[in-house]
């Protein structure tokens, strides 16, 4: 994906930008240019976490956690964990320690994702820059750069790092940075917003841009969603 294509996504977003910043009661560039703060990009990286710290008065949060393309040898590759069920109880184990018992398991659970998003942090980065020219501000950007085959952080603990002591480090930086970048927008006073950047390779062609509301189908086809709900 092109710098000039990603510029032309990240600017798709402008409204919305705008919106935000009205309801954050954060001045546009537009609108009082003298509030522009210097573009002086502090970034930081820890056990593969790369945290480009936002503005003191940002009140946004950027994440990328599935476009690393580090595949460190000390850290395994994440497989599917084995299905245990006890009665009412049931749960995935992700040690690996012994073969999946055959009587229990279930091919269809437990299951991993283990290949990249595309272009993720290059988008993330252009929609940083962008959000910046209109607000005045840089949010707080945070990317994970372990490949999604050692580390996913969108996933619980036990199946993200699959109990390696560097894959949970990690993972343990990366919400560790979120949460004080979240820590920091609290500080301004205003509502926060938190984008969680995703590029699916489905869409390569078809160039799709989707928004997560995290609505179901179902609630949808009711035809009844309240926007102030």
């Amino acid at each position: 994906m092109s710098t000039q294509h990603l510029q032309k996504v990240a600017r798709f977003f402008f409204p919305l930008f705008v919106l935000l910043a009205a309801l954050s009661s954060l001045p546009t560039v537009a609108t009082q240019d003298k509030m522009k703060e210097p573009h002086i990009d502090h970034v930081t990286s820890e056990n593969y976490i790369e945290y480009h710290e936002g503005s003191p008065l940002s009140n946004i949060v950027l994440t990328v956690p599935h476009d690393g393309h580090i595949s460190p040898a000390s850290i395994p590759h994440r497989q599917k964990g084995c299905y245990n069920s006890l009665g009412s109880r049931d749960w995935c184990d992700w040690h690996h320690s012994t073969e999946c018992d055959l009587e229990t398991d279930d091919p269809a659970k437990c299951r991993i994702t283990e290949w990249p998003d595309t272009g993720a942090s290059n988008l993330a980065l252009v929609m940083r820059d962008t959000m910046r020219d209109i607000t005045g501000y840089s949010p707080h950007l945070i990317i994970n750069r372990l490949h999604r085959s050692r580390l996913d952080p969108n996933r619980e603990r036990g199946n993200a790092a699959q109990h390696n002591a560097m894959a949970e480090l990690s993972y343990d930086t990366y919400h560790d940075t979120i949460q004080t970048a979240q820590n920091k927008v609290q500080a301004t006073g205003r509502p926060g917003i938190h984008f969680d950047i995703h590029g699916y390779t489905a869409h390569n062609i078809d160039n799709w841009l989707e928004l997560g509301y995290n609505l179901q189908g179902e609630q949808l086809n009711e035809g009844d969603l309240n926007p102030l709900d």
